[in-house]
């Protein structure tokens, strides 16, 4: 659940700036989902050679695998979990130049009001 929460809580922030019409803070919220879209990717990527170390201080492969190792297995994807990651980095790369787009016009129209 640790991903999900990473990126479900700035999603659901986005969500409710949005519904009060706080586009600039919608903005920041997503772009931080975006970042922790990039933050999980070497995490997705690493799923089936478990070579990362972890927060323990070993590798995947010495504490029988992780959590998106298992994700991955149980959606019978461990076989592109590479490719999966690089999906991961590239949708949080370009959700936070979005979010950066969407940032800076909100406060250039704000400054021309």
């Amino acid at each position: 659940g640790g991903s999900l929460m990473q990126t479900l809580v700035p999603i659901v922030a986005a969500v409710a700036f949005m519904r009060q019409d706080d586009t600039f803070s919608a903005a920041v919220c997503a772009w931080w989902a975006g970042q922790n879209l990039v933050d999980l990717a070497p995490y997705v990527a690493d799923a089936q050679k478990l070579q990362l170390i972890l927060l323990g201080g070993r590798t995947g492969a010495e504490v029988e695998g992780h959590d998106w190792e298992f994700i991955m297995t149980r959606l019978g994807l461990l076989h592109r979990a590479e490719p999966a990651g690089y999906v991961f980095y590239g949708v949080g790369l370009l959700t936070m130049i979005a979010a950066l787009v969407v940032a800076s016009r909100t406060t250039l129209v704000a400054e021309s009001e």
